[in-house]
């Protein structure tokens, strides 16, 4: 008998400019990753391939399996993203999931910071757009 599992966690993905916003509510379980990764997929192609950045904006408990943060990381190194504001206000797994969080981004070399609200994540991610054209 085969049980399948319905995707734990919501995510709403806007993309403004060459800016793709993620809205994350976790907790998330192995299913959610493969429906993320297909709507990055899709954000994806209405921006600058060469140019465009991530505001993760996370709200709940931010933690995943070890195997979907392998999946996770995988999928972050094949993009060209130039970097990734992580606003954590909304995070009750704050301490753990930024370590988490920067383990993936370092392994793909993206440039990333974490932020306390989303006007300075939005900010700073327009700052590293526009010094890299």
């Amino acid at each position: 008998m085969t049980i399948t599992y319905e995707a734990h966690g919501n995510v709403d993905i806007i993309v403004d400019d060459n800016v793709i916003m993620i809205d994350a509510a976790g907790p998330w379980n192995d299913e959610f990753f493969p429906e993320l990764h297909q709507q990055l997929a899709l954000a994806v192609q209405h921006v600058d391939v060469n140019n465009y950045g991530v505001v993760l904006n996370v709200s709940g408990s931010a933690i995943a399996s070890p195997a979907s943060i392998e999946a996770h990381a995988k999928f972050v190194e094949q993009g060209r993203a130039k970097a990734v504001a992580v606003n954590m206000s909304e995070c009750t797994s704050a301490s753990i999931s930024e370590t988490l969080f920067a383990k993936v981004y370092r392994g793909a070399g993206l440039k990333y910071e974490f932020f306390l609200d989303s006007a300075s994540a939005i900010a700073w991610i327009n700052e590293q757009l526009s010094e890299t054209k």
